[in-house]
């Protein structure tokens, strides 16, 4: 099993990326849960509500793994995303996290080079950089595999095909 999680802050072309790479790679494209849950629940959330999404980001996951056989599992974010939504919002996050994210996954950071687009299930508009940095430590403590991407919509897939042909 091949899997890679695009992540990085909101609005850096998370979504796009992920599902150009699928098309690409004839993979299996898994969905930002959290937007699915906020769209059908409203903002009003609580950090109980993050972790259920957490479980439910996982649980489509796994369930991509059952049926991927040799292709591509693309995720358009995953736990890592929620652990660090956690970590910023509510200082805290469930530990059964760090367990999940052991698994062998290959990571697209997407830099928040891309203008801000508004969005009503966008928080931060103005600490993505900030953000970025969290992501970027915790990969790097972490030792997984990651590359960066950058500039418009058709870089950032180039360059991600680039570094991904080395995996398969």
């Amino acid at each position: 099993m091949k899997k890679i999680a695009v992540v990085g802050p909101e609005s850096t072309g998370k979504s796009t990326l992920s599902k150009m790479l699928a098309d690409e790679l004839e993979g299996l494209w898994i969905p930002e849960y959290a937007r699915i849950y906020l769209e059908a629940n409203g903002l009003d959330y609580k950090k109980a509500d993050v972790e259920n999404i957490a479980k439910h980001q996982y649980e489509l996951e796994k369930s991509a793994e059952e049926v991927a056989q040799n292709q591509w599992i693309v995720c358009d974010t995953n736990l890592l995303v929620i652990k660090v939504w956690m970590q910023y919002k509510y200082n805290d996050y469930p530990k059964w996290i760090d367990q999940k994210l052991k698994q062998e996954t290959l990571y697209i950071l997407s830099k928040p080079d891309m203008p801000w687009v508004s969005d009503p299930l966008r928080e931060n508009p103005h600490n993505r950089d900030e953000l970025y940095e969290i992501y970027f430590d915790l990969l790097k403590k972490s030792g997984a595999q990651f590359t960066e991407v950058e500039g418009n919509e058709k870089q950032r897939l180039t360059n991600s095909l680039k570094w991904l042909s080395q995996f398969q």
